[in-house]
C-alpha cells in the first residue's frame, strides 16, 4: 500500500498502540478518506494489541505488572532493567505513574483465555476492524471474527 492510505493506516495502528483513546476516530477519518484502488476495494483495517494471557485472570494481571512497570518507568523517563512480577506486584505508584498506567491499560487485554477472547472480540466488534495482528501470536487457539 502506498501513499496517504498507507500513512492512515500507520495513524491508526499507533492510535491504539499509543492508548486506545484515539482508535475509534482514527478508523473514522481513514474510512472516511478511503478510496478504492488497484490493490484494496474497501477499507482494511487492523489494529495491534498488547495482550497477556495466563491461566487465570489473576495470574494474568499478575504476570502483565512486569510490563506494565516497565512502561511507566520508560515513560516517567526511568527506563531500566524489566522488573520481575514480584516487583511490579509490590511497586507503590504516584498519581502521575497510576494515570501513565491507566492509560497503558486502555490499549491492553488482559485475562484468562475466556476473559481475552472476550475483550478482543468486544475490541472487533466496537471498532470494526479486520485484524488484529499484533495479538495472533499470544492467542494460540483463541478464535476472534471479524
Amino acid at each position: 500500500m502506498a501513499g496517504a492510505r498507507h500513512d492512515q493506516m500507520i495513524a491508526v495502528r499507533a492510535a491504539h498502540a499509543a492508548g486506545g483513546e484515539g482508535t475509534d476516530d482514527a478508523l473514522a477519518a481513514y474510512r472516511a478518506a478511503f478510496r478504492p484502488s488497484e490493490s484494496l476495494d474497501r477499507p482494511y483495517s487492523m489494529i495491534g494489541v498488547s495482550v497477556m494471557c495466563a491461566e487465570t485472570d489473576d495470574r494474568a494481571h499478575y504476570l502483565a505488572g512486569s510490563g506494565l512497570l516497565a512502561f511507566v518507568r520508560l515513560r516517567s523517563g526511568r527506563p531500566g532493567l524489566y522488573p520481575t512480577p514480584e516487583e511490579a506486584a509490590e511497586y507503590d505508584y504516584s498519581p502521575a505513574e497510576q494515570r501513565l498506567l491507566q492509560h497503558r491499560l486502555m490499549s491492553s487485554v488482559i485475562g484468562s483465555p475466556a476473559s481475552v477472547r472476550r475483550q478482543l472480540q468486544d475490541l472487533v466488534d466496537r471498532t470494526g476492524v479486520d485484524e488484529l495482528p499484533d495479538a495472533v501470536g499470544n492467542l494460540a487457539g483463541l478464535a476472534v471474527a471479524p
